[in-house]
């Protein structure tokens, strides 16, 4: 990356997700849900917001000229932070801001409930497979990286769409 660009980007963007992450509650259509799950949400944001400093703070030294591999510890913060978000999905209620909110979980407090739960998973083999990436080499990686981000997506969507499904099936 740009050493002005580093020097700025991630500054603004810590700025803009802090706001961001204080606003949310305040202006989502389930904002008194957020008293169900606060003490997860500020975990998350905060996580969030610690990886991206750790991310400036390698990539800047990175760019004083450090010898790290920042093509490999970029990757563990990310993959790292999402393990640990996902490892906390399924306890996040339903609502507008944080979370998969595909159309069908949003609807349904059943499907929010195992849709949370089904990428919860999806996150933490995805963080596996971001961390190992690297490692596999230019050719590998990507494409190991991108069936990771296709499958925990597409899987995610097509899972919460089955569940809705099912659920009105029943009724």
């Amino acid at each position: 990356m740009n050493k002005t660009l580093n020097v700025i980007l991630f500054p603004a963007l810590l700025i803009l997700m802090g706001i961001s992450f204080r606003i949310f509650p305040k202006i989502d259509p389930y904002k008194n849900r957020y008293r169900e799950f606060f003490p997860v949400y500020s975990f998350i944001c905060n996580l969030i917001m610690t990886s991206i400093l750790l991310l400036y703070f390698f990539t800047g030294i990175y760019n004083l000229g450090y010898p790290i591999k920042i093509n490999i510890v970029v990757p563990i913060i990310i993959g790292l932070l999402m393990i640990v978000i996902g490892s906390l999905m399924n306890k996040l209620k339903r609502n507008f801001m944080i979370g998969a909110r595909t159309p069908w979980a949003i609807t349904s407090e059943n499907v929010w409930n195992k849709t949370q739960k089904f990428a919860g998973r999806m996150f933490i083999v995805l963080g596996i497979i971001i961390i190992i990436t690297p490692f596999l080499g230019m050719f590998w990686g990507g494409i190991t990286f991108i069936a990771g981000i296709l499958l925990t997506t597409l899987g995610t969507y097509i899972y919460s769409y089955l569940e809705f499904k099912k659920e009105n099936k029943n009724k």
